[in-house]
């Protein structure tokens, strides 16, 4: 799992929400910040602090992955059309006129200045901007329901599901009869290997809403929580392994996690940042295509066209990285 490194500063409000921006500095009784092209204010007086430093974020792949999967949120926040013709303009957000509208006072409208700019910026797939202007727009209405789901729905399509459980807890106790805050809740939960909060927040999504999408979702963890209800745990300095106590070796176990650990110490190294704790899941074969549902010709058919993959990139490429792997990252 690779991380993008960016220069950003971080602003720390002081009802615990942070905005992550390009730049940020005081002026003039205010905290100013810079988001691409754009720059916005907020009062000096609800900032404790501005944290300077890179961030690192997810990398392209893991955003594509995120996003295909990640359940969106439907509803977007009320907005008149004058107010859409000034936030955006000719294609591009119009910063300025975001900045005219705060400075009037109405939060109602500073909020929606910027969940416009968000909704647009979502539909470019440019998910950091979003979230940057969602962050904004809560700190003018920060118990907003519809915002709230915009967030956590674009937290997990950044690959940031810790951030989102909390995001998403905040969205199901404001609405409370919305089955989109559950139904991202329950899969922020289940990004977190959190599966008995995420069924039960999938199965009241369904009482408030039948949904295809969501049916399959609660059963696919139920799935992996039957699966995984005989594991054992096996834990080192930054690798929580949970196995299967009667078929995984201990030999296994310990060069796996031996691998995983030499494999983080360079990654942290060449990141400069070292990630929270992960967690590793060894399946048997019939456990995995159990919790999977994949068929039993899909090993025997894939595997050997990745490894052949592999060794062809190691041969026509010097500077191919010699940690990557065919098919299990980290093993093989």
């Amino acid at each position: 799992m690779l991380c993008a490194a960016a220069h950003a500063d971080t602003i720390v409000l002081k009802n615990g929400d942070r905005i992550q921006a390009d730049s940020a500095q005081e002026r003039n009784g205010r905290v100013e910040y810079t988001l691409g092209d754009n720059t916005m204010t907020i009062p000096k007086s609800i900032v404790v602090r501005i944290e300077k430093g890179p961030v690192y974020g997810p990398s392209p792949s893991q955003v594509a992955a995120a996003t295909a999967e990640a359940p969106p949120a439907h509803e977007e926040m009320a907005s008149s059309g004058d107010l859409v013709s000034r936030v955006v303009r000719n294609g591009v957000i119009n910063a300025g006129a975001i900045k005219a509208i705060e400075d009037q006072g109405d939060s109602l409208r500073s909020a929606a200045a910027n969940s416009i700019a968000a909704n647009f910026e979502e539909k470019r797939l440019n998910y950091t901007a979003a979230a940057r202007y969602l962050q904004a727009a809560l700190v003018f209405l920060p118990d907003h329901g519809v915002l709230l789901e915009s967030y956590a729905s674009i937290l997990l399509k950044l690959g940031q599901p810790a951030e989102a459980v909390l995001r998403a807890q905040q969205a199901t106790r404001v609405s409370p009869q919305s089955a989109d805050a559950f139904l991202l809740l329950g899969y922020a939960y289940y990004k977190n290997d959190h599966n008995r909060e995420a069924i039960a927040a999938l199965k009241k999504s369904l009482q408030l809403r039948p949904d295809d999408k969501t049916r399959d979702l609660l059963e696919r963890v139920e799935r992996e929580s039957k699966t995984e209800a005989d594991f054992r745990q096996q834990e080192s300095s930054h690798f929580t392994l949970r196995y299967e106590g009667s078929q995984a070796a201990d030999a296994l176990r310990t060069q796996v996690l031996e691998t995983l650990e030499a494999d983080y110490r360079d990654l942290s190294s060449d990141l400069g940042s070292s990630p929270r704790n992960i967690y590793v899941s060894l399946y048997t074969d019939q456990a995995f295509f159990d919790v999977t549902h994949a068929a039993a010709w899909t090993a025997a058919n894939l595997a050997p066209r990745a490894w052949t993959h592999h060794q062809w990139y190691r041969r026509q490429f010097a500077d191919y990285p010699k940690t990557r792997r065919a098919l299990i990252p980290f093993v093989l």
